[in-house]
């Protein structure tokens, strides 16, 4: 959902866009994801600039429907290029007009149905793992569903965008990484033993080890 705007966030908005004649293509100027699509930020969540355009001249938020192009110019917002379809109708568009990709293989923002791109879960995984942001957070934030992310963050979805130094978890469905307390007070309690048997030998040890294993 896009949020009301007040009369500053539309003039900040409008002042990114390069308006043209009436006919002309109108390009967002900030910006834009790997896709060509625009980028805007309102109340700490990211939008389609050519969804806030046609809100802004219909008086009405598209909610689950698709802003389509009739330009075919993704960064396009000029309110008279554009128009509203259900999924069915933009994949329709995009097979008309040669833009769907049929491959067997395909993955990613290349799926004509993906909701989201490869910068954006990027963005998903810095916020779940430097912010604490968990599923429903996220999920709210990004225009998806917590199940969504859970298959992102447990490594089901979008693997190409899994962080380098980051190893796939299960995540709970409270959004926050599972941990293995009960492993982990073991592997404390061994560290203990054996530092006790370091400093006074292995006599009368064994049995204080045993018991915590």
């Amino acid at each position: 959902m896009i949020p009301a705007m007040t009369p500053t966030e539309i003039r900040r908005f409008w002042a990114k866009v390069k308006q043209g004649g009436p006919d002309e293509c109108w390009p967002w100027t900030a910006t834009v994801n790997n896709k060509g699509y625009g980028q805007f930020g309102l109340r700490y969540r990211l939008h389609g600039p050519h969804r806030i355009s046609w809100m802004l001249e219909k008086g009405k938020d598209p909610g689950r429907l698709f802003v389509c192009h009739k330009c075919d110019n993704p960064p396009c917002c000029n309110p008279r290029h554009l128009f509203l379809g259900t999924q069915f109708d933009n994949m329709k568009d995009m097979i008309a007009k040669g833009r769907a990709d049929h491959s067997k293989n395909v993955a990613g923002s290349r799926v004509c149905t993906a909701k989201l791109d490869e910068d954006r879960v990027r963005e998903i995984w810095r916020l779940h793992l430097h912010e604490g942001l968990g599923e429903r957070k996220l999920g709210a934030q990004f225009g998806v569903t917590p199940p969504n992310i859970h298959a992102i963050l447990s490594g089901k979805t979008w693997k190409s965008c899994i962080p380098e130094d980051r190893t796939p978890h299960i995540v709970p469905r409270n959004g926050r990484p599972r941990q293995d307390q009960a492993g982990q007070r073991i592997a404390e309690r061994l560290a203990w033993a054996r530092s006790i048997i370091e400093r006074y030998g292995s006599h009368g040890t064994t049995s204080s080890v045993s018991t915590f294993t």
